[in-house]
Order: structure tokens, then sequence, then C-alpha cells
């Protein structure tokens, strides 16, 4: 899945021709990168189910809490190194009324009741805990994302247009932009989906 298309991206501007469709194309990639990399790398829609190994002696804050340290918005299957398979019954997901796909997965905390521990990762902690799931930050891309990128995507087109058409390097040349000049909508989806921890690092204007 793609967070923005060319379909999309010619329908909202009425562009029914398909001789730029190669231009388009590249535009919109230059806008997914661009965006993407202000907001940490994040993926803003999933497809398919993959699998990550979280190490208990790293990513445990205590005994039952085990913190997320990559976007996860769904969970299919939590088995630790020895072979146990976690139901969901017997942990909850921080933030609470977490709906699934919908945003991302902070921690998830088992019960005191619960028989089972993030601790029985049995020979190597570094595969101790399997998660398999939708890893990103939704399955369905957010719509100020998709703003985001359709602004910036169009940005990047009328740029090339007005060097004649030309495909050059990303969100580069002197007639795009900077950062600083993008439209509201990209700076308020910055705003929003920038991980904390990296709002004290970007210093771009």
């Amino acid at each position: 899945m793609a967070l923005y298309s060319r379909t999309e991206f010619k329908a909202f501007w009425q562009i029914d021709s398909a001789d730029k469709d190669d231009i388009i194309d590249d535009c919109i990639d230059a806008a997914i990168a661009s965006f993407t990399s202000k907001v940490g790398g994040r993926t803003f829609e999933t497809d398919s189910d993959t699998t990550r190994y979280l190490n208990p002696y790293l990513h445990l804050s205590d005994d039952y809490t085990l913190e997320i340290p990559w976007d996860l918005c769904q969970i299919t299957t939590i088995v630790t190194g020895n072979g146990d398979t976690i139901p969901a019954t017997d942990y909850y997901i921080i933030p609470r009324g977490h709906v699934d796909g919908e945003s991302p997965i902070l921690a998830l905390v088992l019960y005191q009741s619960s028989t089972y521990s993030w601790h029985n990762y049995g020979t190597d902690p570094e595969e101790g805990i399997a998660i398999t799931g939708r890893w990103g930050y939704s399955i369905a891309a957010p719509d100020l994302a998709v703003k985001a990128v359709r602004a910036l995507s169009k940005l990047e087109f009328d740029a090339r247009k007005a060097i004649g058409g030309t495909i050059r390097t990303p969100l580069s040349g002197t007639k795009t932009p900077r950062p600083g000049d993008w439209p509201q909508v990209v700076k308020d989806a910055i705003d929003e989906f920038t991980p904390l921890a990296d709002t004290m690092l970007d210093t771009d204007d």
C-alpha cells in the first residue's frame, strides 16, 4: 500500500492526460520521502502482518510492562522465546481504549493474575518476545497525513512544471519552497505525527 497514489493525485487535481504520469509518480515519491523524514520515518499504512522481536532486558520498564519501541497498531500474536503464546486476555494495551489499526500501541501490560511472563525468553533474550501484527502507525493512512503528502506532491509538481517538467532531485531545487514555507496542513501534520523524542532534534526552518 502507498500513502498516496497517482490516481488520487490526478483525481484531486483534475488531471486527465497520462503524459505526466512518470513525473507525478516521482513527485509523490519525493513528497512521501520528505514528509516521513520529518516525522521519524513513520510508516502510515500497513497491509500485512510482519514479526519483530523485542528483548525483555531492553524493553521492559518493570516485570509486567513491555514498552513498544516502534509503531505497532494491531497485534495478531505474541510468542515468547520458550514457545508460550500469550493470549490477549492476559494483557492490556496502553493507551487504554486503543482501537486496533488506528494508532500506535505504546506498551503491553500483563495482568498480575496472568501465569505468563515476559521473562520466559528461552535461550536468547534478543529474540525473547516475537510480536506479529501490523507494524506501522495505522492500517489506513490518517487523513491529515494524506493531505500533507497531497500538498507536498503538488508543490513539487508545480516546481517541476516551472522548469519544464524535468525530473530532478526531490524537493531540493531553488524553486521548491523550504520547509518553513510549506502549507499549514503540512506543518500541522508534522506537529501531529512527529514522535516526542524527535521534536527536540529537528532544527530545520
